[in-house]
Order: structure tokens, then sequence, then C-alpha cells
């Protein structure tokens, strides 16, 4: 089914009906980005958007130091799959400096880990130390 005012395919009529009610609603008082075009219904996606799309990066990943991000969940969900920790980056002299717990646990937040988790964090980080000594 399309929005009979922009034409825009849905497969649901629910989300259809809050399609029509959230951009095409007359009564609907909108909030304009500062930076750009777009406006919004609610104040904290006009927020949210400004953070994702005009603020620079605010964090950076610690393993491999490539990648950078501007929101921590995206930097969080990155280190589980960082693909080459401890890897120097192109051109680059010296390697970064192999991961922590300290560091671990700086990115992850002040959370209370149970002795299984540390020890499964401590097993992943000497693993990760030995296959850098092993490949250098």
């Amino acid at each position: 089914m399309n929005c009979p005012v922009c034409q825009e395919t849905f497969t649901q009529r629910k989300a259809m009906n809050y399609h029509k009610h959230e951009k095409h609603s007359p009564n609907r008082t909108r909030i304009q980005c500062s930076l750009c075009p777009k406006s919004f219904v609610h104040l904290e996606h006009c927020k949210q958007h400004q953070r994702d799309q005009h603020e620079p990066p605010r964090y950076e990943c610690p393993v491999c130091r490539r990648k950078k991000f501007k929101r921590q969940d995206h930097l969080r969900r990155h280190l589980r799959i960082c693909p080459q920790p401890n890897t120097p980056l192109p051109g680059a002299t010296q390697e970064p400096p192999l991961v922590s717990v300290q560091l671990h646990i700086d990115v992850q937040g002040p959370k209370i880990m149970d002795e299984a988790k540390l020890q499964a964090l401590a097993n992943e980080i000497l693993s990760v130390a030995c296959s850098f000594l092993l490949n250098h």
C-alpha cells in the first residue's frame, strides 16, 4: 500500500498510518535542524540526528585505532568483532599497545564483573598477547 500524499510504499497499514501522521499531519509542529533542511516531529529525534550526522566521531577503537565512532554502543559492537587487534596502521612505525583489562573496563563502563567473565576476559587478552608475540 502507498501513502496517498507522497506515494511511499508500506507493507503494513499501521506503518503507513504512522508515516502519514508523522510526516504529513498539518497539526504537528516540526523541529528544524539548525544545520540542514531536515525537520522532525520530536525534539529527541532532532538531537539524535544532529549527533549522528553533524558531530565528529568521539570514540576511537583502542585496539586497532583504525575506526572512529559517533556512538559508544557502535564502538562496543566493533570491539566484539575487531578483526586484527594490535596490527600497525599502514605506514606506522610502531604497533599500538596491547589491550589491557583496565582499557576494556574503561570502554565498557564501570560494570561489576563476575569471576567467570573476568577469567574469560583475561584469557582473551592472553590469547591476543600470545598471538601478537608469535607473529612479531
